[in-house]
């Protein structure tokens, strides 16, 4: 087959280019910074994020499906079965474990250290910060 396997489409699904460089891969590494020195408080508001979502993980595992209560539904294939729904309590402490996960995660994403942070390196930064919240 003349051309190659992409019918003579140079570059192209990340081949060679005339240059040598694979199309879509960067010649080197786009990020300029080795490792980041983050802010303790900005280390701090990513673990009270982390910590808000288990809480509110662990709240949602322990709650019945349905918000309001839901008869149960026949279908073709099968029945879904129904639920009582969320006691008034319940839906107040959604709530608030939700306005909880909500600033903490306002906290991470707006702190200064971001706006210091060149481009190319905020997924990087946000992973490693992840990881050091998780620990």
């Amino acid at each position: 087959m003349a051309g190659g396997r992409f019918g003579g489409m140079a570059g192209v699904g990340g081949g060679p280019r005339p240059d040598g460089r694979r199309q879509g891969l960067p010649s080197e590494s786009v990020s300029t910074q080795e490792t980041f020195d983050f802010p303790e408080d900005l280390v701090a508001a990513q673990r009270a994020l982390e910590a808000a979502r288990a809480a509110r993980a662990e709240f949602l595992a322990s709650v019945p499906v349905w918000t309001e209560p839901q008869p149960e539904m026949v279908l073709k294939d099968g029945v879904v079965p129904g639920g009582e729904g969320w006691s008034e309590e319940q839906k107040a402490e959604n709530r608030q474990l939700l306005e909880a996960e909500q600033q903490a995660s306002h906290a991470v994403s707006t702190h200064p250290f971001w706006e210091a942070l060149r481009d190319e390196d905020h997924e990087r930064a946000r992973t490693e910060l992840e990881r050091l919240g998780a620990g």
